[in-house]
């Protein structure tokens, strides 16, 4: 008979990192497998080739018990959102005692991803799928039990870093397209700021063109949970010259259309700066947010280079040589090493 693995994710990130262990789980015909996305994840179900149900962020207690009860899963496998949806289905896999295998996506607030938890997170019973070793010691610092969380690596960075080899993107010679991925200040934790972090972008980029004569277009990628402020409106409206351009992406725009017309890619700390740099693209983050050890090291390790947000500096990294994909393979093997974790709560030999 064959196990079932129930499978939830809502956020992006999360969607993500589980899709690309999911997928492979797919092809076991030891295994029954039920997705449920979320909206903002959707397009990444299908685009994996998932056939999936549709989850709320914000679900009930008895939603959660009406899906593990119609699945009956063996498994939960799940990624952790910003709403309860993924949690209250978990609360139900602690109650049961049906295994639960969490996989991180990102390098922060890893309290905050069990927010909705019924139990203290010194009681967790979920095996969490974690990036790197430094993750891990953040996190039994801030009191999760450490047999718990297993060093796996992102199962994502691996699929996309280690899937065929990736060539330099061809230049303009007279024109420089930059990409800026815009986050929600506040939630990332850019509090205090003096100017907001795209005007001085901007005016690096319309001074860039006038010293090298080079045309420049920078396009502005708002977040799927961003509204556009009062501060980046007038941004649009006072900046550009006959060299220069600003602009907001087109609606319904992907992160891999944009990716593929860029030369540069700048923003805080998205999953899209290590999608840029597996398409090797020069990619910089803005030093302006709290930055765990972990995250810094993955920034190192994908050659994400960490800028102050002055004009000066972000001026010279521009007009510096293009960087090239890191030596070796990096964050390889984590899709495995998942696929190790689920196939031992499982008792199976899974490849």
């Amino acid at each position: 008979m064959k196990k079932k693995v129930l499978s939830v994710f809502d956020d992006p990130g999360g969607g993500l990192a589980v899709t690309a262990v999911a997928e492979e789980l797919k092809k076991n015909a030891e295994l029954d497998l039920t997705v449920y996305s979320g909206k903002l994840s959707k397009e990444i179900a299908v685009s994996t080739g998932f056939e999936y149900r549709e989850i709320e962020s914000m679900i009930s207690k008895e939603t959660a018990e009406d899906i593990f009860t119609e699945v009956s899963p063996d498994l939960l496998l799940t990624a952790t959102g910003g709403g309860n949806a993924e949690q209250e289905i978990r609360n139900i896999a602690f109650r049961k005692n049906i295994p639960s295998v969490v996989i991180l996506d990102y390098w922060k607030d890893y309290k905050r991803r069990w927010l909705y938890a019924d139990h203290e997170i010194n009681m967790i019973k979920d095996n969490v799928c974690v990036m790197d070793d430094f993750t891990k010691q953040e996190m039994t610092e801030e009191g999760f039990p450490e047999y718990n969380i297993h060093v796996t690596g992102h199962p994502y960075l691996d699929k996309i870093f280690n899937t065929g080899k990736k060539k330099s993107k061809e230049k303009s010679e007279n024109v420089m397209s930059i990409l800026f991925l815009s986050q929600p200040l506040e939630i990332i934790g850019i509090k205090k700021y003096e100017i907001h972090p795209l005007k001085i972008l901007s005016d690096a980029a319309e001074e860039y063109s006038e010293k090298s004569g080079k045309k420049v277009a920078l396009t502005v990628r708002l977040h799927p949970s961003e509204n556009i402020s009062k501060e980046i409106s007038e941004i649009l409206n006072n900046h550009g010259n006959g060299n220069y351009n600003i602009k907001i992406s087109e609606s319904g725009s992907s992160i891999s259309e944009l990716l593929s017309e860029s030369d540069m890619v700048i923003g805080y700390n998205s999953i899209a700066l290590f999608e840029s740099r597996a398409e090797n693209i020069k990619t910089l983050s803005m030093n302006l947010f709290p930055v765990k050890e972990s995250l810094r090291n993955a920034f190192e390790s994908a050659g994400i280079k960490s800028v102050e947000a002055n004009k000066s500096e972000i001026m010279e990294t521009i007009f510096s040589d293009p960087d090239t994909v890191p030596h070796g393979k990096v964050f390889s093997g984590a899709i495995s090493n998942c696929i190790k974790v689920i196939s031992e709560n499982l008792n199976l030999r899974l490849r």
